[in-house]
């Protein structure tokens, strides 16, 4: 049975998808990126220009926003959650 198939268990397959992230699957459902944005992504890196590199690779402009885009999303770092602490007063 493939991992894709949450429904032939009788399963919702996003409660399946929490469970698996909750227990360090992070990978789950998740894609890498094509071969053009990793090229498109290498040609950023040596210098050239957004629109040259989208040519270069044969996409569009607008791809290459958004995977600049994402680039930016992957670098940044993510602010921590605060620990919440609940206090219940008993009487």
């Amino acid at each position: 049975m493939s991992a894709r198939q949450p429904g032939k268990l009788g399963l919702n397959h996003s409660t399946c998808h929490n469970w698996a992230k909750a227990a360090g699957l992070v990978s789950v459902g998740t894609r890498g990126p094509s071969a053009k944005q990793r090229l498109y992504l290498r040609l950023r890196r040596e210098g050239a220009g957004r629109r040259d590199a989208a040519l270069a690779v044969g996409a569009s402009t607008q791809s290459s926003y958004v995977w600049d885009r994402q680039k930016a999303a992957w670098t940044r770092p993510r602010p921590r959650a605060k620990p919440r602490i609940c206090r219940i007063d008993r009487k």
